[in-house]
C-alpha cells in the first residue's frame, strides 16, 4: 500500500489530479483488497481510457507511467508519444517534458530549435520549470545567442511561481550585478526565498550574507541557523564555515572545539581542502588531547596532496618539529635510565 500511495501523491503533487486517477480511487475502488501489482495494472488500464478521450492531463499521466513503468513495462517511446500528444493538446508539464527530450536527445535526435519552441509555450503557460530552463539556455548562450535581457525575464517569472533555483539564480545576479545594477538586498530576499524552500546552496548564501552583514546588520545567530540547515543537507562548505565559527569563537557560546571539531570533520572526510587544513589547525590547537599531534599531521597531509599549500608548509614544519621532539625524547629517556642506574647503586 505504501508503494502505490507514495506514487499517486507523488504524481498528483507534480502534474495535477488526472482524470483517470480520480475515475479509478473515488468511482473503482484502488484501495480495495487488490495486490500493488493489480493496482498498478488497473491505474494503467484507467489512463489508458481517459487518455484516449483526448483529454491532456491523462495523456500526459498516461506518458509518465510508461516513462516510469507503472502498471506496465517501461517503454521511452510510448512515453514520448504520450507526451507529444499531450504537448499538442496544451498541458504545460508535457511540453516541458518533450522539450526536455529534445534538448537532451532522449529517444529522440536532440533538436535545440525543437527544445526551445516547447520550453517557451510552456513557459508561456506559467510551467516553472520551463521558465527556469529556457531561461538557463538564454543565460548561457551555448545553443542560442546570450540574451541576458531574457534569461533574467523568464528567471524572475519562475521564481515568482516558486522555483527555488531561480529564486537562487535571481539572488546571484543580484549579489554579483549580471545584466543588472548589484542590490544585495534584492539578493537576500531571493536567497532567503529558495532558502525557505530547503535549497541548500541559497541557505549557504543566505548564511554568508547576515554573518557578514551583507544585506543589513550583522547577525551571527541567523547566520549559523542558516549554515546548519545547510549543512545538514551535505553541504561542504557551510560544515566548514560552521566549523570556523566555533574555533574562532564568533559564535554566543564562544569558542567550541568540539563543534568545531564535529563540523570540520565532516566536510574534511568528503574531501573538503579547506577543512581539512582548518582540521589540521584545530588539532594542534587541542594540544591537551591524545594523538593530536598525529591528527593534525594526517589532515594536513591529507590538504596537502590535494595541493594545499598552507598545508604542504604546516607538514614540513611539524616534520621539522617532530624531529627536535624525538631528539628530546630520547635524551629524557637517557637522562632518566641514568638517574635509575645511579639509584640502584646507590641502595646496593
Amino acid at each position: 500500500m505504501y508503494r502505490l500511495t507514495y506514487t499517486i501523491v507523488f504524481l498528483f503533487a507534480i502534474y495535477g489530479f488526472a482524470d483517470c486517477a480520480n475515475n479509478l480511487i473515488f468511482g473503482k475502488g484502488i484501495f480495495g483488497l487488490l495486490s500493488h501489482q493489480e493496482r498498478d495494472s488497473k491505474f494503467f488500464e484507467a489512463c489508458v481510457e481517459q487518455a484516449k478521450s483526448g483529454n491532456a492531463g491523462d495523456m500526459y499521466f498516461l506518458g509518465m507511467m510508461y516513462w516510469n513503468g507503472i502498471g506496465v513495462k517501461r517503454n521511452t517511446d510510448k512515453a514520448s508519444f504520450w507526451f507529444n500528444e499531450a504537448a499538442k493538446k496544451g498541458s504545460p508539464d508535457a511540453q516541458s517534458r518533450v522539450a526536455d527530450l529534445y534538448y537532451y536527445g532522449i529517444g529522440i535526435n536532440k533538436d535545440i530549435d525543437q527544445a526551445v519552441k516547447w520550453y517557451t509555450e510552456a513557459a508561456k503557460n506559467s510551467n516553472s520549470d520551463a521558465q527556469f530552463k529556457i531561461g538557463l539556455v538564454y543565460y548561457n548562450g551555448i545553443e542560442v545567442k546570450r540574451d541576458m535581457q531574457k534569461a533574467i525575464a523568464y528567471f524572475r517569472d519562475s521564481a515568482q511561481n516558486g522555483n527555488s533555483a531561480a529564486q537562487l539564480s535571481m539572488g546571484l545576479i543580484y549579489y554579483k550585478g549580471t545584466g543588472v545594477d548589484v542590490d544585495k538586498f534584492l539578493a537576500s530576499s531571493y536567497y532567503r526565498q529558495a532558502a525557505m524552500q530547503g535549497n541548500s546552496d541559497a541557505q549557504f548564501n543566505l548564511a554568508f550574507m547576515l554573518f557578514n552583514g551583507e544585506a543589513g546588520a550583522v547577525d551571527v545567530s541567523e547566520s549559523i541557523k542558516w549554515y546548519q540547515l545547510s549543512a545538514l543537507q551535505g553541504n561542504e562548505n557551510a560544515q566548514t564555515n560552521l566549523g570556523h565559527i566555533y574555533l574562532t569563537g564568533k559564535s554566543s557560546e564562544g569558542v567550541n572545539l568540539l563543534k568545531a571539531e564535529k563540523w570540520y570533520l565532516v566536510s574534511a572526510e568528503r574531501g573538503n581542502i579547506n577543512a581539512q587544513y582548518n582540521l589540521g589547525c584545530l588539532y594542534l590547537k587541542m594540544r591537551d588531547s591524545p594523538n593530536s599531534r598525529d591528527d593534525a599531521f594526517k589532515w594536513f597531509k591529507k590538504a596537502a596532496d590535494q595541493g594545499d599549500e598552507q598545508a604542504q608548509t604546516m607538514l614540513k614544519r611539524l616534520n621539522s618539529s617532530k624531529i627536535e621532539l624525538e631528539t628530546i625524547d630520547r635524551e629524557m629517556k637517557n637522562l632518566m635510565d641514568k638517574v635509575q642506574k645511579r639509584k640502584a647503586t646507590e641502595e646496593n
